[in-house]
């Protein structure tokens, strides 16, 4: 679940800074837990990743290895 507010919803991600967290983000809970507390990571990371059909699949004109 992602609490936010619409007004302040900001991408300040830049070229120089590819992973700053955008700002009006308040809050975020993964599985019940806290992960994003007004606007800061708690350090929280109780999700999985979830990969399609897809995952791994070779691209055309790709070599493995």
């Amino acid at each position: 679940m992602t609490i936010f507010n619409e007004d302040r919803l900001e991408d300040v991600a830049t070229y120089a800074n590819p992973t700053a967290y955008p700002t009006g983000i308040d809050y975020v809970l993964v599985n019940g837990r806290l992960v994003i507390d007004q606007g800061h990571h708690t350090g929280a990371k109780p999700g999985n990743v979830l990969r399609g059909a897809g995952y791994g699949a070779q691209i055309a004109g790709e070599r493995s290895e």
